[in-house]
């Protein structure tokens, strides 16, 4: 088993992976940041996660990609900023309100930053592209 996470981990790495180790069974990544308390997205042990895929959001976690400009809601397909929504999303940054203005938004969605594109398959959502941070 390898579990990969602080990087994306290409499509192409997870295949060279399970060629050079003919016994490995399971590649798994988790998505996370320090404002989301880090782990945010973990593979589903049970089901063998599909190439690329950030795994299932962890439990009490929303996301949501939306436009930028306008903060409409996109649907899944659509390129947008990754927001994020639950308990375990930080309160705000320490002695700087303005800056968790920007970051947080009154309906406690944190936008990250991160533009993506995220598809789902089964209870995994997959990440196209690269993250913009």
């Amino acid at each position: 088993m390898i579990l990969s996470g602080a990087a994306p981990l290409t499509v192409e790495v997870e295949e060279a992976l399970f060629k050079r180790l003919p016994n490995l069974k399971f590649v798994g990544q988790g998505w996370g940041m320090t404002e989301i308390s880090l782990s945010s997205a973990m593979p589903n042990f049970t089901d063998p996660p599909r190439p690329g895929s950030a795994g299932q959001l962890t439990v009490g976690l929303e996301m949501k990609i939306i436009d930028p400009d306008t903060g409409r809601e996109l649907r899944l397909g659509e390129r947008g900023e990754v927001c994020v929504r639950g308990p375990t999303v930080m309160k705000g940054y320490l002695g700087n309100a303005k800056a968790t203005r920007e970051t947080i938004d009154t309906d406690g969605w944190l936008h990250t930053g991160m533009f993506d594109e995220f598809k789902l398959l089964k209870n995994n959502f997959i990440a196209q592209g690269t993250l913009d941070i």
